[in-house]
């Protein structure tokens, strides 16, 4: 693995939105989907957002999922993440961010976000 993607990118990615960068876009056509993971929290947040209709999926969120995870590893929170995630001096106040950008530093991945406040933080290498 090598890259990590934030909620937002992996649901782009998964629907082809034409929100996800360029940069993003050519990440999946020239690596290999063993390269690519999510944070556990991003299912949990895609869900929440689908329910509460601040987001559109294609299909239900069951079908989404099914597909969505098939191209990614998903990585759950471990104690180092946790822990990760909390310490950092990171003014960040959304748990959800500061799990995935802890899981992006305790697997030494770069982060695809677009969320300007993690990419303004020196803590985890983001690509856009």
């Amino acid at each position: 693995m090598n890259y990590l993607w934030d909620t937002h990118a992996w649901i782009w990615a998964a629907n082809n939105d034409p929100q996800l960068s360029r940069r993003a876009r050519q990440l999946l056509l020239t690596t290999e989907p063993e390269s690519h993971a999510v944070a556990d929290i991003s299912l949990w947040e895609t869900a929440m957002l689908a329910t509460r209709g601040r987001i559109t999926l294609n299909g239900s969120l069951e079908r989404w999922f099914e597909r969505a995870i098939a191209t990614v590893t998903v990585l759950p929170i471990t104690k180092g993440i946790a822990i990760h995630s909390v310490a950092t001096t990171w003014a960040h106040q959304d748990p959800a961010d500061r799990l995935i950008a802890a899981t992006a530093l305790e697997h030494g991945l770069t982060l695809v976000s677009k969320d300007a406040v993690i990419t303004k933080w020196s803590g985890v290498k983001v690509l856009w």
